[in-house]
């Protein structure tokens, strides 16, 4: 992700989840989608980084681990939504 501002925004929206929904899965995602946005602010910064960034092999890695994450997440808000409109 070449904009870290959009990591944080998909991770507020998760904690925005959390907090209607109370689901512990939602806050899990919102958390680390903000991580993985201070992680690619100083990658950009280049703090963790020195010299050649273009190849970015960690992120095989951390974009699998932030989509199975959010899919976690992403369910566990539907199934609450699906609950809520089951009850009376």
């Amino acid at each position: 992700m070449s904009y870290p501002l959009w990591a944080a925004i998909v991770g507020v929206v998760f904690l925005v989840l959390f907090r209607v929904s109370r689901r512990p899965a939602s806050a899990v995602a919102g958390v680390v989608w903000l991580l993985y946005g201070a992680y690619e602010m100083a990658m950009r910064l280049r703090w963790l980084c020195t010299g050649e960034c273009n190849i970015r092999v960690d992120l095989l890695l951390i974009y699998p681990l932030l989509l199975v994450i959010s899919a976690f997440a992403l369910v566990g808000f539907a199934r609450w939504l699906a609950m809520r409109e089951r009850e009376p």
